[in-house]
């Protein structure tokens, strides 16, 4: 059974780089790095409305921001799982639990 360290490092790699929380719909910038949409488009309103090239918040290697970013689906698949197996341990811990 994996520790508790092992449990935090994976979901320190589910994290966004920009907001530090488990990633929400994460798109993949053409660099590779992953970020939660909103972030992006954050990132992207933050910048001057005419500057079309985008330097990615983790690498700064700059990009042309495209119509559409693809969404990740291994990290929404990976935390989909990661759900559902802490939901599972969670219910295991508690079946026995009785209120005294």
């Amino acid at each position: 059974m994996a520790s508790a360290m092992d449990f935090d490092g994976f979901v320190e790699a589910m994290e966004c780089p920009v907001c530090n929380e488990l990633y929400n719909d994460p798109r993949v910038l053409p660099c590779g790095h992953s970020c939660c949409f909103t972030c992006i488009e954050a990132w992207r309103r933050s910048r001057q409305p005419e500057v079309q090239r985008l330097p990615c918040p983790l690498c700064r290697q700059d990009f042309t921001m495209p119509s559409e970013l693809p969404k990740n689906f291994f990290v929404v698949n990976f935390l989909e799982k990661m759900k559902e197996h802490v939901g599972k341990y969670i219910s295991a811990l508690t079946a026995n639990w009785q209120c005294v």
